[in-house]
């Protein structure tokens, strides 16, 4: 699913640390999901092209490859991570895999949308 990530950190200008990141639950407080789509479907996670926009201006472009150099390495290194622990991912687990582009501050009654092609679109509104 494509997916829109809303972060809330304590640190200014999002200048921190990998450590103080991973500490500070790498500043997520929310997500939009994009509809499904089958894996089988998707192609090559890394050559998924994403564009971030605010109110109709272009922010920021990024490639599924922004994410461990593919999201589906982020989901295999998570799976194994949590083996090693004695846990594990299961059916219906959500797993955000890492963000494609930078962080962007939002405002009141300012509307976001991320295209990922042909994954499709996923947009939300700051009220």
């Amino acid at each position: 699913m494509p997916a829109l990530e809303i972060c809330d950190t304590r640190y200014r200008e999002y200048v921190f640390k990998a450590v103080d990141n991973i500490a500070d639950n790498s500043s997520s407080a929310r997500y939009v999901l994009g509809a499904p789509h089958p894996i089988s479907s998707v192609g090559d996670f890394r050559r998924i092209q994403v564009e971030l926009w605010a109110d109709g201006k272009l922010l920021d472009q990024g490639w599924g490859s922004n994410a461990m150099d593919d999201p589906l390495i982020a989901v295999a290194w998570l799976a194994n991570r949590l083996n090693r622990d004695g846990a594990q991912l299961n059916a219906g687990d959500i797993v955000l895999t890492g963000g494609l582009t930078r962080g962007y501050r939002a405002q009141r009654n300012q509307m976001f949308k991320a295209s990922f092609g042909a994954l499709g679109d996923v947009t939300l509104y700051f009220r």
